[in-house]
């Protein structure tokens, strides 16, 4: 099958897997969702889907209402991710203090409190430097590196295997790479 919006890079989930997601799989039957035995998935996903387009499209209405040399952070935070999150049954915490390990900060903005407290960073989608490049400056100073950089170097740590690092346009999970060479 082709997954236009799904590009897998690494090593974390192989196209097979994909391929092997049915119906009938295990994973994949009502109970396995938390849903009554006769509850359609097809149909909660339907409206789970339309409600993060709802979601979307509020973000993006009060997107242009903000200034354009805004990254929009509190918007993408609160207004888009936190909701489509929400609505896939993760619940986010903001983390206002930065974690610090071997005497470095990792300001990873949420953690899923709900999902083994994995660290999930959000950042604005206007941030010119994206998701891969360290920005120049910020309110709170210079950062030493890119979003996902930060994200990583914490996983690699850290005990937590996953994280997630998102602008609202793109989505990243993201593994410890010291078990990377332990995926076959």
């Amino acid at each position: 099958m082709n997954y236009p919006s799904i590009r897998i890079e690494g090593a974390i989930l192989s196209p097979d897997i994909l391929e092997g997601l049915h119906d009938d799989t295990i994973g994949q039957r009502p109970a396995d969702f938390g849903l009554d035995s006769g509850a359609k998935v097809k149909d909660e996903i339907a409206r789970a889907w339309a409600d993060a387009q709802d979601y979307r499209r509020i973000f993006q209405r009060k997107l242009e209402t903000v200034k354009t040399d805004s990254p929009a952070t509190t918007e993408i935070r609160n207004l888009w991710m936190v909701p489509l999150f929400g609505l896939l049954g993760y619940q986010l915490e903001y983390q206002p203090k930065a974690a610090e390990l071997n005497g470095k900060t990792y300001a990873i903005s949420h953690r899923v409190v709900n999902r083994a407290q994995t660290p999930l960073h959000i950042i604005g989608c206007r941030e010119p430097a994206g998701l891969d490049k360290k920005p120049e400056r910020t309110h709170i100073g210079t950062l030493r590196m890119s979003a996902h950089g930060l994200v990583q170097e914490y996983l690699n740590l850290h005990d937590e295997l996953y994280g997630i690092v998102t602008n609202g346009r793109v989505l990243r999970l993201l593994r410890d790479d010291r078990y990377a060479s332990n995926v076959k």
